[in-house]
């Protein structure tokens, strides 16, 4: 029977990723952090133009804070947890100097609008501590979920109109 060597690199790499990376001991943090973020760029619902978050909703760059857990273990497999809970919210009003389109509704120029930005998420790592001595480095997935929100609202017609921003995003973290 000739050796099968299409096992070879699935082999190969099983044995590279089987090497355990473990913490010392068992870890609890609990943590909090303050942010001030400057909110820039624009939004817009399928079709309609641009709308800039400052300029044409008036957005105020906002304050918030976050809570972080985070979970070490010295089990060989099973990955560390990082999780932080992230309200990043945004109100303003603004009187629009040329009319915008958002979500198929119109606001003519003059109109004030009321606006609400919500990228409200959690941010959940699964994480391996690959090296943990004069060098540090982690390697994991980064899960994100998003609850938030979009809204205007016009003071002409009281014309509402938002957008659920319902997503899940990953990423590789290191």
């Amino acid at each position: 029977m000739a050796p099968n060597f299409k096992i070879l690199p699935v082999l190969a790499l099983a044995l590279l990723f089987s090497v355990p990376a473990q913490a010392d001991f068992v870890g609890f943090r609990i943590g909090a952090s303050y942010w001030e973020p400057e909110l820039s760029g624009d939004i817009s619902s399928t079709g309609d133009p641009d709308i800039d978050l400052s300029d044409d909703l008036g957005l105020d760059d906002p304050s918030e804070s976050s809570l972080v857990l985070v979970l070490e273990h010295p089990v060989p497999f099973l990955p560390n947890l990082r999780y932080q809970g992230i309200e990043l919210d945004s109100s303003g009003s603004e009187s629009l100097t040329g009319g915008i389109t958002f979500n198929g509704e119109n606001y003519v120029a003059g109109e004030t609008v009321r606006s609400t930005l919500d990228l409200s998420h959690d941010d959940l790592v699964l994480y391996y501590e690959v090296l943990d001595n004069w060098v540090n480095l982690d390697i994991g997935l980064d899960i994100k979920s998003f609850d938030g929100k979009v809204s205007i609202v016009g003071s002409t017609n009281t014309t509402t109109s938002s957008i659920d921003i319902d997503e899940t995003i990953s990423a590789v973290s290191t």
